[in-house]
């Protein structure tokens, strides 16, 4: 029988047997012949909800609370995880608690010791009165399987890692049975793994491949072990250009190496690239191993948007949430009703399943089972309200997977999947030293210093055992692609360096690889052509606002009035400027409805005052920053009543008007009017900057003409004396100095509008225009 390291490699196996005339060898992974090979009497294996429930009674002591970890929900079950990864490793290397105590390197932590041997005293008493097997108890309670081993003839497992010292024994044990036969590579990133077989009486040298004889302690083979790894490295300065490198290089290995794709890997140092790889999978290349996120399924960015509204009742929350809802309104409300509520597994249940509604089967299939696995912590969770409970649910679901059925022909995988296999061409992407090697998680308790005292492995035996992977990997290609970004925060892993591998210079042609992810037929819709379409300025109604924009770029009036294509605003909760000026417009429309001229400042302050009491501004903030401006318009009342004592009155306020005007239909509404002698004023109120035109020079490329449409139309009602802007914060009216002028300027702008009805709608020079313009994606500005 032969062992292999993963399930891929047995495959692999298999396949390449095939190829043969001859008898398939039998094989096996060394995860099922471990648990195969031993036996414990009378028990069962613990299961995961059960474990974490036995745990959390184990530490219903005193001074657990000294270890600083907190016995809230979230807390303790993301502990748990660093509390069973020190038992297993313990369990695994044969070192006791007790062990680490005489090491005499752990003064300060003696009482954190005491703690979690009594924490795993505790543990194991519960697990025995349940009689439950717990994988960190095998070494004390198994026993070796000897009829299982007998029906085997021999045993050669091909060694593509790290053996614990309980494994190691497990089979020194077998070979006291049965022959049994170890392959194994040795080079300078697994020196852990060769002290142990010279401490087993092997003599072991680095740069060398072995079969070892675990029954006879002999070397029945011996070999040089060259390593020569043929690659070629690629730096950028954004991460997803690399995507672009993997379709490249597969390119590349297919066409002129004349590769399979079956035989071509890509191998992703952190899975969650996996997403953003089959987002421009566009051509089905791929295959993921690791499966497909169900964090990116229907149900999670269902609940995510409910769950974000819920915590944070915001505009934006609020649309994105309604894109969700359709189909599940009872029970969301049923949700809103006992969110903050404690909650009984069953009600919890019920609205898991009411919430499915129009989720597809293969969801279903994994929300049901993640549902049934859930309901065994129901006494852990007996004090929880729903919303606890259900973050605790969907933490569960982000980490299930849809398995990837498209059929992709080149495989995409994590590193730890590859031990055993080889390719013909492997693609390794972000190669930087934040990815590669991975930084252990597990030492939570302990030092490095004492681990390597105990005889634990440290991080640095991890990280050497994952750069054993990496190189075993790359040298049994005939091609190996390596890329990494590389940026002020980000640079190559050092282990391209100890590898000899030379970094290229940042960057490629960085614009030719992002040409291979964009180049939809979308983007060739939107480039700088040429646009000459009818258009009748005297058909329809122009404002002073849809001038400016023919004026300053005619594409946007394009899109805007001849396409008909409207801007999108993002929903908020913050008002922007523009919406708390239309409020204070409001106010003083309302105050001057009631009141045409005031004599009082003391009397316009109050009525302003009032109307602000009646007026319904969007919410606390909005009303709040209305309530800001009103403290500034001090100056604007001592202005009004001098303007009053003048003899003005106001005669409209916001005025809408339409005139025809040189053949063109104007429109627009007026903030104010205000009258004297029968002589009208034209008033447009400004809590903004004022830009003026003050010179010829400026009148020649002037796209403004507001308060020009506004005198134009107010002509309609009488006489118009002049026109100003009423900037509101300093009380200042500010007059059009060039009002004559500019009217002449739009004399001729109109003779040119209603002269032609074919326009050539070309895009603006001034590319500063289309920063916050909405359709500069259409144009091709904004890439």
């Amino acid at each position: 029988m032969i062992v292999f390291s993963t399930s891929r490699a047995l495959r692999d196996h298999y396949n390449a047997s095939l190829q043969h005339n001859q008898f398939i060898d039998k094989a096996i992974t060394i995860g099922e012949l471990f648990s195969k090979m031993v036996l414990v009497p009378d028990r069962s294996f613990i299961d995961h909800e059960t474990r974490l429930l036995l745990l959390s009674a184990a530490s219903e002591f005193e001074n657990f609370s000294k270890l600083q970890i907190q016995r809230d929900l979230f807390s303790f079950l993301h502990n748990s995880q660093y509390i069973f990864r020190f038992f297993e490793e313990l369990s695994g290397e044969g070192v006791d608690i007790d062990d680490i105590d005489a090491a005499d390197t752990y003064v300060e932590y003696e009482e954190h010791l005491a703690i979690l041997k009594q924490l795993k005293t505790n543990y194991q008493e519960l697990v025995d009165q349940k009689m439950l097997m717990d994988p960190i108890f095998l070494p004390q309670l198994a026993q070796i399987n000897e009829a299982y081993l007998k029906g085997i003839t021999d045993l050669e497992i091909v060694l593509e890692g790290y053996l614990t010292h309980y494994e190691l024994t497990l089979l020194h044990q077998a070979a006291q049975l049965i022959p049994v036969r170890i392959r194994l590579v040795a080079n300078n990133y697994n020196k852990k793994m060769q002290e142990r077989f010279i401490e087993a009486g092997f003599e072991i040298k680095p740069h060398n491949r072995y079969l070892l004889d675990l029954s006879t302690q002999e070397i029945l083979e011996q070999a040089p072990h060259e390593s020569s790894i043929n690659v070629t490295t690629a730096s950028f300065s954004e991460r997803i250009l690399q995507v672009a490198f993997i379709k490249k290089k597969i390119s590349e290995f297919i066409l002129d190496k004349k590769m399979e794709p079956e035989n071509i890997v890509v191998i992703l140092p952190t899975e969650g690239f996996a997403e953003t790889l089959a987002l421009y999978d566009d051509e089905h290349l791929f295959n993921f191993a690791m499966g497909l996120p169900f964090s990116e399924s229907l149900f999670m960015k269902r609940m995510e948007a409910i769950t974000s509204y819920f915590d944070h009742p915001v505009q934006e929350h609020l649309h994105r949430r309604n894109r969700f809802i359709e189909g599940i309104e009872p029970a969301l409300e049923l949700m809103r009703l006992h969110y903050s509520e404690v909650v009984s597994m069953a009600l919890f249940e019920k609205i898991i399943q009411t919430l499915c509604v129009g989720v597809d089967e293969k969801s279903i299939e994994i929300i049901e089972a993640e549902l049934f696995s859930f309901k065994k912590l129901d006494t852990l969770l007996m004090d929880a309200t729903f919303k606890v409970m259900l973050q605790l649910f969907m933490q569960r679901l982000s980490t299930a997977t849809f398995d990837d059925v498209r059929g992709g022909k080149v495989t995409v995988m994590g590193l730890l999947e590859t031990r055993g296999s080889s390719f013909e061409g492997v693609i390794i992407v972000d190669f930087n030293d934040e990815f590669i090697p991975k930084k252990s998680q597990k030492d939570l308790f302990l030092s490095s210093q004492i681990k390597s005292v105990v005889g634990l492995p440290t991080p640095k035996d991890r990280e050497s055992l994952q750069k054993y992977f990496y190189q075993r990997l790359m040298e049994q290609a005939s091609e190996v692609a390596i890329s990494y970004v590389s940026s002020d925060t980000q640079v190559a892993s050092r282990f391209l360096t100890e590898l000899g591998i030379t970094k290229s210079s940042c960057s490629e042609d960085e614009a030719g690889y992002a040409s291979i992810l964009y180049e939809p037929k979308e983007l060739q819709q939107r480039d700088e052509t040429e646009i000459i379409a009818n258009y009748d300025f005297t058909a329809q109604p122009l404002s002073a606002t849809g001038l400016r924009m023919f004026l300053e770029c005619r594409r946007k009036f394009y899109h805007r009035y001849v396409r008909k294509i409207s801007g999108h605003e993002m929903p908020h909760d913050i008002p922007k400027e523009s919406e708390v000026g239309s409020w204070l417009h409001e106010l003083l429309q309302e105050v001057y409805t009631q009141n045409r001229t005031f004599s009082s400042l003391e009397d316009l302050k109050k009525s302003v005052e009032s109307a602000f009491e009646k007026h319904k501004a969007k919410g606390e903030m909005g009303r709040y920053l209305v309530r800001l401006w009103l403290e500034k318009l001090v100056p604007f009342y001592e202005n009004e009543i001098e303007h009053f004592s003048e003899g003005f009155e106001v005669y409209a306020c916001e005025k809408s008007l339409q005139k025809t005007y040189k053949g063109i239909p104007l429109t627009g509404t007026i903030d104010r009017l205000d009258i004297r002698d029968g002589m009208l004023e034209v008033i447009d109120y400004k809590s903004g900057q004022i830009k003026l035109t003050e010179s010829e020079k400026q009148l020649e490329k002037a796209t403004e003409f507001q308060l020009e449409f506004y005198a134009i139309l107010a002509s309609a009602l009488g006489e118009v004396d002049t026109a100003y802007y009423y900037d509101l914060k300093s009380g200042k009216r500010i007059k059009e100095i060039m009002l004559e002028q500019k009217l002449v300027k739009l004399d001729s702008i109109f003779e040119y509008l209603t002269s032609t009805k074919e326009f050539n709608f070309d895009q603006t020079e001034d590319q500063s225009l289309c920063k916050f313009c909405d359709y500069a994606y259409i144009c091709g500005r904004v890439h």
